[in-house]
Order: C-alpha cells, then sequence, then structure tokens
C-alpha cells in the first residue's frame, strides 16, 4: 500500500513538474513571439521608410539630370546663337571692306579704338561657357551625392531585409520548438 501511495505521489509530483515546465516553456515561447513580432513590425517600418527615402531620391537623382540636360541644351543653343552673331559681324565687317565702305585699316583702327565687337561677343561667350561649365560641375557634384545616398540607402534596404530573413528562419525554429512543447 505505502508503495502504492509512494508511486502515485511520484506520479503526481512529476506530472506537477512536467505541467510546470510546460507552463514555463509555453510562456518563454510567448515572450520569444511577442519579440519576433515587434522586431519584425520595427524592421517592416525601417523597410517603409527606406524605400520610400530610396524613392525619394531616385525622383530627386531624374529631375536633377533633367535639370541638367535641359541646362546643357540651353547653353549649345546660347553658345550656337553667339557664334552665328560673330560670324554675321565678321561677314558684314568684311562685306564693308569689300564694298569700300570702309578700308581695312579703318577696320584695325576703330578695333584698337573701339574695340571689336566680335571679341566682346567672344569674351561674353567664354564667360557664359565657364558659368555654364560651372553649372555642370555643381550639378553632376549633386547627382553624384544623390547617387552616393540612394547607394547607401540601397545597402541599408539589402541588410533590413537579411534581418527579416533571419527573423523568417527564427520563426521557423519557433514552429518548431512550439512542436517541442507541445509534445512535452
Amino acid at each position: 500500500m505505502s508503495s502504492d501511495h509512494s508511486t502515485d505521489g511520484w506520479k503526481e509530483q512529476m506530472r506537477a513538474t512536467i505541467d510546470s515546465q510546460r507552463g514555463r516553456a509555453r510562456r518563454a515561447l510567448e515572450r520569444h513571439r511577442h519579440r519576433l513580432k515587434s522586431a519584425e513590425s520595427t524592421l517592416l517600418e525601417k523597410l517603409e521608410a527606406l524605400t520610400v527615402e530610396i524613392t525619394t531620391i531616385d525622383a530627386q537623382a531624374e529631375q536633377r539630370a533633367a535639370e541638367l540636360d535641359r541646362r546643357a541644351e540651353e547653353l549649345c543653343e546660347q553658345a550656337e546663337q553667339m557664334e552665328q552673331r560673330l560670324l554675321e559681324c565678321q561677314q558684314r565687317q568684311s562685306s564693308y571692306v569689300e564694298s569700300g565702305l570702309i578700308g581695312s585699316s579703318d577696320c584695325d583702327s576703330d578695333r584698337h579704338s573701339l574695340g571689336d565687337p566680335a571679341d566682346d561677343w567672344r569674351e561674353e561667350l567664354q564667360q557664359d561657357l565657364a558659368a555654364a561649365r560651372e553649372s555642370e560641375r555643381e550639378l553632376r557634384s549633386e547627382l553624384a551625392e544623390i547617387q552616393r545616398l540612394a547607394d547607401s540607402r540601397a545597402e541599408a534596404l539589402g541588410l533590413l531585409r537579411d534581418q527579416m530573413t533571419a527573423l523568417a528562419v527564427e520563426n521557423g525554429s519557433e514552429s518548431e520548438l512550439a512542436r517541442e512543447v507541445t509534445e512535452l
């Protein structure tokens, strides 16, 4: 009899111990699930924010590139117009000399005393081209900075994806742990 009581007591104690261990394992599993869900939520928020930021950076880069192209076209048109005006001026001067309205020595003396309009236009054209080149350098520098930012964000996005993958793997091991707890 006493051996039956001690066996029954031992069985009850083992059941209580197993139930206690199951309870602790379930609570630990729930805490672990909560942490995983929280981490997943945080990572998803970061992923969404980075995606929005990358989209914004891409839009800015496209806008800057369009501005750069437009400005380059404007400067080419201005340069062509200046060259055309210079050519017209030189042709008029040549026709005046050929027709005898002015002598070539008059042109030379006028150039020395008044300055050659073609020289003025050349100088103006060179200044415009220098300003255009500076603008182009600045825009290219900004574009390069935007590209560096985009690359940096893309790298961060890749890291977040790696973390999400790790969480998915961890969730898989959590399912295995849940099965083991259930089997207890």
